[in-house]
């Protein structure tokens, strides 16, 4: 029942098991072992916070949270003290660009703000039934998203008055893809933002499927409409690729270009152009040389936005 994963600076995996109350630890070589085990209840959530490199855990028999340190320690952080609000049944967590911490309840929906001493601040209260209204939460652009595995929907929640919007979702339970006030969920669960937060990743619980959310507005099949209004990534051939691949590009109009790599771990690796460019197709080399074989996303920045793709170096 693995409920959580998160890495660490250093590329280390964490992995949480739900029923086990166990932590393990996945070397970037793979290399399994178990770091952690709980006393009691059941691990529901993982997060490893970004500048901090804390693991904070989520339990949601318990209805705390800890933290879970380097040498394995787990150390209580949060618990409930009887005054609303508080957690119930807390599954997901998120952080901001400012480094606040954020909850969310699978039991009734509340979505919590936890300040640096541990005070818990309610930011919104999604809707849903008792003991399945919301799966995880994540953050991208100034806003939290949740999934609402129980009510069949994916929800914005703007940061920090709280407003809630429908990002995804009729409420019916399908999986139909289309546009996101047509589109259907069945349970959805997981959920994650591209490095660039213009596309979300959603897992479904009931359904085993992954689903795409692009919030862009435009989708893979709108190519010559992305052209008309602004610079759009083409294909990188070859893909996947041994030594370096060419990163093609189309520009509608003459502007400014940056094409940066990133690993899966969204940290930089490679700028290949970050100049002005003319109106037209271009090509520039991507050099795999001095990477690792695995996955890699190349974005490109311009006037009008951004766009990402995924190539693959194998060896």
């Amino acid at each position: 029942n693995a409920n959580g994963i998160g890495f660490t600076a250093n590329g280390d995996l964490y992995v949480l098991s739900y029923s086990d109350r166990r932590v393990y630890r996945v070397t970037p070589g793979g290399t399994q072992t178990l770091h952690a085990t709980a006393a009691s209840g059941n691990m529901s959530g993982l997060l490893v916070h970004p500048t901090t490199d804390v693991i904070y855990v989520t339990n949601y028999t318990n209805d705390t949270m800890d933290i879970v340190e380097l040498n394995g320690t787990i150390t209580p952080f949060l618990a409930n003290d009887g005054i609303p609000p508080e957690m119930s049944g807390p599954v997901g967590l998120a952080v901001d660009d400012d480094g606040d911490l954020y909850i969310s309840n699978y039991n009734d929906g509340k979505i919590l703000h936890v300040s640096d001493t541990g005070v818990l601040t309610e930011v919104a209260d999604l809707p849903g039934p008792f003991g399945s209204t919301t799966g995880f939460i994540t953050y991208a652009d100034g806003s939290l998203f949740a999934t609402g595995i129980g009510t069949h929907v994916v929800q914005e929640i703007s940061l920090p008055d709280g407003t809630v919007t429908i990002l995804a979702g009729t409420g019916v339970p399908g999986v139909v893809d289309g546009p996101g006030d047509t589109a259907q969920f069945n349970g959805p669960n997981g959920i994650v933002p591209s490095v660039t937060g213009d596309t979300l990743y959603v897992s479904e619980y009931n359904s085993n499927a992954v689903r795409l959310i692009i919030r862009s507005g435009t989708t893979a099949a709108e190519p010559d409409e992305m052209a008309r209004n602004r610079g759009f990534l083409q294909p990188s051939y070859p893909n996947p690729f041994s030594d370096e691949t060419t990163v093609r590009f189309q520009l509608d109009t003459p502007q400014r270009v940056t094409l940066t790599a990133f690993d899966v771990l969204g940290r930089e690796v490679a700028v290949l152009t970050d100049r002005n460019w003319p109106a037209g197709s271009h090509r520039v080399l991507f050099s795999g040389d001095t990477l690792a074989p695995g996955s890699y996303l190349i974005r490109m920045d311009t006037d009008a936005g951004s766009e990402t793709a995924r190539l693959t170096l194998v060896r």
